[in-house]
């Protein structure tokens, strides 16, 4: 009434008369891209204060008569949803909101961040994998077992404890203080590291191949074992592991993951889906035909795999008695991978093509994943065999060679360019146009470590702005 407005017509209202002021949050923020995102954004909000000191109103909305302007578009622009500013290029910029007479400022200031390799450390044995937790890699390292890596400082790693494994040391998982390790022909261990500068062994289970991954779910790990298959065992009392179930895959089982009552195994030739819902009697579900399955990681209903010559491929799984392969990567853009991390929408590769190389995807539509960029590692021109990341950091470990699952490298002085406290200059990541491949193998064989290989290493670099 005070306004003129009829109080029975929710849309009549005269702003010009009922505000007293008007206010934008956030009235200072930053927004960094992040080169492999792509884009940053900030969602304002827009709220008027009412003559009578007490009712506020959300003017967010075009449709409310605000309007928004940016002092430089070039730095700060706007998107179709109303108040959303997106990131340009690299400065400062105010955003300008008028309502009604009324107006109010907020500052943005836009900046770049693109991911940078850190540092690398020498490895003794031959750093097949690795896994993380908390400042702490735990490196599966072939003939030289388990390496535990301080990573507190990401500029200065360094190795702070070992077990030695009767095995080679081929993949290792971390789950609260224990590591399980699949060690090869020695089958899977299970070791405390509630200390990881004295890691010690809890118990062991011999399986019958060679166990090449390992995942574990609960109570349970289940290891690829090579020409064994699938074994499943209960590790519920980490001292005494019991064998459980066996599922023997026609090809050689590499890696494996589980979703659900479902174990997914890459199989080399094809990717297998087996019912473990009774771990005593595990049960073929369906399969598809693959190039040469080396590793996978599983969420929900998709398969991302590591396909070596057939490089980065996202496979269906949501009717797993017949699973779908939904999209394959150019090699020469998704490389030819050997192991895949998953971190929010995008997947790391462990790359044997590119000149250390680590491609990154995004699958925030499995269907369509995109090569966004390669993280490129300079000086050293090594293979990589597995990788892990966590929220901010990629980890990679690799070697000279093509060998997979090797046992020795050669850490002496026959390396020349690298150092355990050595730290590597920032680079950033190409863009995906492909360098010229090496010469890689054209046989599926595995080649085994020669006597003079130069060291293995483990590197990594950061993902997420400082």
């Amino acid at each position: 009434m005070q306004t003129g407005s009829d109080p029975l017509n929710p849309n009549s209202f005269d702003l010009s008369k009922a505000l007293s002021s008007i206010e934008v949050t956030p009235g200072h923020f930053a927004l960094i891209v992040n080169t492999i995102i792509g884009e940053a954004s900030q969602q304002l909000k827009v709220t008027g204060h009412l003559v009578d000191g007490k009712t506020t109103i959300n003017l967010t909305a075009i449709s409310r008569g605000t309007n928004y302007a940016s002092s430089n578009l070039s730095v700060a622009n706007f998107g179709a949803t109303d108040g959303l500013v997106f990131a340009g290029n690299d400065g400062s910029a105010t955003i300008n909101v008028t309502n009604s007479g009324f107006t109010a400022a907020a500052q943005v200031s836009v900046g770049s961040f693109a991911p940078a390799a850190l540092s690398f450390v020498t490895i003794p044995g031959f750093a097949n994998n690795v896994d993380v937790s908390g400042n702490f890699a735990y490196v599966a390292a072939g003939a030289a077992g388990l390496q535990v890596v301080d990573v507190t400082d990401r500029r200065a790693p360094h190795i702070v404890g070992s077990l030695d494994t009767p095995g080679n040391a081929e993949d290792v998982r971390v789950v609260g203080t224990r590591a399980y390790v699949a060690d090869g022909s020695a089958g899977l261990r299970v070791i405390d590291i509630t200390n990881p500068a004295a890691p010690t062994l809890l118990g062991s289970l011999d399986t019958p191949g060679t166990a090449n991954d390992v995942v574990v779910v609960g109570n349970r790990a289940y290891v690829a074992d090579g020409a064994s298959g699938l074994q499943i065992i209960d590790v519920s009392n980490p001292q005494s592991p019991v064998l459980l179930g066996t599922f023997d895959t026609p090809g050689t089982a590499n890696g494996v993951d589980v979703t659900g009552s479902v174990a997914v195994v890459a199989d080399d030739t094809s990717l297998r889906t087996i019912d473990v819902s009774n771990p005593a009697a595990p049960a073929a579900l369906g399969s598809v035909s693959t190039s040469g399955a080396r590793d996978l990681t599983v969420e929900g209903n998709t398969a991302y795999l590591a396909d070596y010559s057939g490089s980065f491929r996202v496979v269906d799984i949501s009717a797993p008695n017949a699973p779908q392969i939904l999209a394959t990567t150019q090699q020469s853009l998704g490389g030819i991978l050997t192991d895949v991390a998953k971190s929010r929408e995008f997947v790391f590769g462990s790359d044997v093509v590119f000149v250390n190389g680590v491609p990154i995807i995004n699958v925030a539509n499995p269907a369509a994943p995109v090569v966004r960029a390669r993280l490129d590692f300079p000086a050293r021109d090594d293979n990589g065999t597995g990788i892990a990341v966590d929220n901010s950091y990629v980890y990679l470990t690799a070697d000279r060679s093509l060998t997979e699952n090797g046992s020795n490298g050669d850490s002496a002085s026959t390396s020349g360019s690298t150092s355990p406290s050595r730290t590597r200059r920032a680079s950033r990541p190409s863009s995906a146009s492909p360098r010229r491949p090496r010469a890689r193998p054209s046989s599926r064989a595995r080649r085994f470590p020669s006597t003079y290989r130069r060291p293995t290493t483990f590197r990594w670099c950061r993902l997420t702005s400082p």
